[in-house]
């Protein structure tokens, strides 16, 4: 479990908009399993970019990411909202074992190479799922007044973004140099096994909680 620590003292518009900002950055920047997730999107556009070794198929690649990582924001911010608003608010537990299993399931996918079935549904659905992680940000904040609470959803969202790009503009380099070698496949379900490992070992973790 991540903790947060928040100023109790009265803060400017301002400053609640830089702190949260700030917190969004950190939570993705600390929230390994978010970035697992995001990296597990990130493969099926490169295999076509290694599939079509062509201008257009590098513009397709990066406009299927671009509509990957829309969509998982997109998605994230809508519960993001959702239960920071208190308009729903599920058990956290629940919500991290169900953002391991959408690890686990990605990851199977890329391992098996269904990446055509990484597709902007899945990515919804399940970015409504890490959205619903984020929101305990916002809980623990103990935000009531409503610009107040508009701010602080907009900060946050924002850092998160920044935190997203921040690791993609990190990991692209790398991932371009990986889908021009002769051996792209191979390491994609390297990397793929261990992370469906890794979130075996998160959903058996997370279950013990319950």
């Amino acid at each position: 479990h991540r903790e947060y620590h928040f100023s109790s003292f009265f803060l400017s518009h301002t400053q609640r908009l830089k702190i949260f900002i700030t917190s969004g950055i950190e939570h993705i920047l600390d929230g390994y399993d978010h970035l697992l997730f995001i990296l597990m999107l990130l493969i099926p556009s490169f295999i076509f970019l290694h599939d079509n070794n062509s201008t257009i198929g590098t513009k397709h690649a990066a406009l299927s990411l671009l509509k990957i990582i829309s969509t998982f924001s997109i998605a994230h911010s809508l519960t993001l909202f959702i239960s920071g608003a208190k308009l729903w608010v599920p058990n956290s537990t629940f919500i991290e074992i169900f953002i391991a299993i959408s690890i686990l399931i990605v990851g199977i996918m890329n391992f098996i190479g269904k990446y055509q079935h990484v597709n902007k549904k899945i990515v919804f659905l399940f970015g409504l799922l890490h959205g619903f992680g984020f929101a305990n940000v916002l809980t623990i904040a103990k935000v009531k007044e409503t610009l107040s609470f508009v701010l602080s959803l907009l900060g946050f969202n924002i850092g998160v973004e920044i935190g997203q790009i921040f690791v993609i503009i990190i990991f692209m380099p790398l991932f371009y140099i990986i889908f021009r070698s002769n051996y792209s496949i191979k390491i994609v379900k390297g990397i793929s096994f261990i992370t469906i490992l890794i979130a075996i070992y998160w959903i058996i973790k997370r279950s013990a909680l319950v």
